[in-house]
């Protein structure tokens, strides 16, 4: 008699949510739900329906290390920026992302990408609509659902279509994990990543947000250039028209987003946080630009864009709407650096993560006006003394 195969799934310490063992299940048995000491979804197996086929394992990123088993790329780093005016500050850095999308949709892809619903839910879909694509633009700092996504990428591309996945690093493992044969009809493209929050708390302050200003949220962005590009603020609008613009020190979700309370317990460990990168392409913030291109007038957003594989090469050396400069990639360690602790500060890393266990502690047993009082924004004197303690731990 055959030996029952043990399904065990990866722990919460090291799940990132990626949703490839729910799409890989053939009996539906795998659903994410909340666990009680977290602010979010793990793999949940329904054991009366699984049938111990084992392809949750053997699909999962985390147990199957594909990212380290991969060979380093050969990385060519660019500074771009999208040659729309109106693209460039519609976007949340240089506008790389729309004019990627736009030149996929021209080329015959479907575009899988992240948007939210009319609830405020964030969700990847796939689609070769543009008006649809169009709500890809600009940053979502929350995990979104992919518990449908992969699979119907695989459907499409086994199809004879070709797909553009956008997405976190640990998405791009996934897509590629679901669609091990795609060949050259799966093109990757994935964000510098800082860490994904709870869409639970997002939900809860949207409602709160409304309730504070007696509307329905109908627009949000997490990074407005009203002041410029690289200045931290937060735009939004209300149905009645009303419209509020506020620095991000003021806005609660962002300064809860800036201490990492609400972030998963994997991104304090992110297996995909170094410099080599394996999806075909990626994009995100050319922090430090300055220090490379001081001469560049970047107020309307300045992007990194990185290619890692030869199909990620030849899809930009034909992108006609992106302004480009080679860049060397030894003079831009900033843009790819660590966005928690970094590496060897385990003492910084246990507070942060003690700060999350307590954070989420605290949120499982108050109101969200008892935590927004409990964890409220930094008045001008914590900023002010926060900054004199950041100066003097520069000079030591």
């Amino acid at each position: 008699m055959a030996t029952e195969k043990l399904i065990q799934l990866a722990n919460e310490r090291e799940c990132s949510g990626c949703g490839a063992c729910v799409n890989v299940c053939p009996t539906g048995s795998i659903i994410m739900r909340p666990v009680d000491d977290s602010l979010h979804l793990y793999p949940s197996i329904t054991e009366t329906t699984c049938i111990k086929c084992g392809k949750c394992m053997t699909t999962c990123p985390v147990l199957t290390i594909k990212y380290r088993e991969s060979p380093r790329p050969t990385q060519h780093y660019y500074c771009a920026w999208n040659k729309s005016l109106d693209q460039r500050r519609l976007s949340t850095s240089g506008g790389v992302g729309s004019a990627i999308v736009n030149e996929a949709l021209n080329r015959g892809y479907y575009v899988a990408g992240v948007k939210f619903d009319d609830h405020w839910h964030v969700e990847h879909v796939v689609t070769n609509d543009v008006i649809i694509a169009n709500q890809f633009r600009g940053s979502k700092y929350l995990q979104s659902d992919t518990s449908t996504i992969y699979k119907k990428i695989k459907h499409m591309i086994y199809g004879g279509e070709k797909v553009l996945f956008v997405g976190t690093p640990c998405q791009i493992d996934a897509v590629k994990s679901v669609v091990p044969k795609a060949d050259d009809k799966l093109l990757t493209c994935g964000i510098i990543c800082h860490g994904v929050n709870a869409p639970v708390v997002w939900s809860d302050f949207v409602e709160y947000l409304q309730n504070k200003k007696h509307g329905v949220l109908k627009s949000y962005n997490f990074r407005s250039k009203k002041k410029g590009w690289g200045k931290l603020y937060i735009d939004y609008e209300m149905t009645n028209g009303k419209q509020y613009t506020e620095p991000a020190w003021k806005n609660l979700f962002h300064v809860w987003f800036g201490q990492h309370y609400m972030m998963r317990e994997s991104c304090f460990h992110c297996a995909y946080r170094k410099e080599e990168r394996y999806s075909d392409l990626v994009i995100g913030d050319f922090w430090g630009i300055e220090k490379v291109l001081p001469q560049l007038e970047t107020k309307d957003g300045a992007s990194v864009l990185i290619t890692t594989t030869e199909q990620g090469q030849q899809f930009v050396d034909n992108l006609d709407c992106l302004e480009l400069i080679r860049v060397d990639a030894k003079k831009t360690p900033t843009v790819l650096k660590g966005f928690l602790a970094k590496k060897g500060n385990e003492v910084k890393l246990n507070t942060q993560l003690e700060s999350m266990h307590r954070f989420a502690a605290h949120y499982h047993s108050k109101t969200f006006a008892e935590m927004a009082k409990l964890y409220p924004c930094p008045t001008r004197w914590d900023l002010l003394v926060a900054s004199l303690k950041h100066h003097i731990g520069k000079k030591r």
